[in-house]
């Protein structure tokens, strides 16, 4: 194997030779890698790791409410007091 055919190889196996255009996104950029089936497998799954945070959508949950002018804390302890003053019916089971 002559020198330019270790050099070859050598980029190759660095990455060398990857066609992307100089203006692409950073995700567009792991896109890329992960896809070329000439990068080794461990550098392919690390780029899909790395780009599926920004492919696959995150699930979050968001709380709406009207305050109507007052804080949470007072209408937490207003809805509070009102609990306290709730009389508990013990009720037995009928018969059948």
């Amino acid at each position: 194997m002559g020198s330019l055919d270790q050099q070859q190889l050598i980029d190759e196996m660095n990455g060398e030779g990857l066609q992307v255009p100089p203006d692409i996104e950073p995700v567009e950029f792991l896109m890329a890698i992960y896809r070329d089936p000439r990068q080794p497998m461990n550098r392919r799954m690390k780029a899909a790791i790395e780009a599926a945070q920004y492919r696959q959508p995150k699930l979050g949950v968001i709380a709406t409410t009207n305050l109507s002018g007052h804080d949470f804390a007072a209408l937490l302890d207003r809805a509070i007091e009102r609990s306290n003053g709730v009389r508990v019916v013990k009720a037995l089971p009928q018969p059948e």
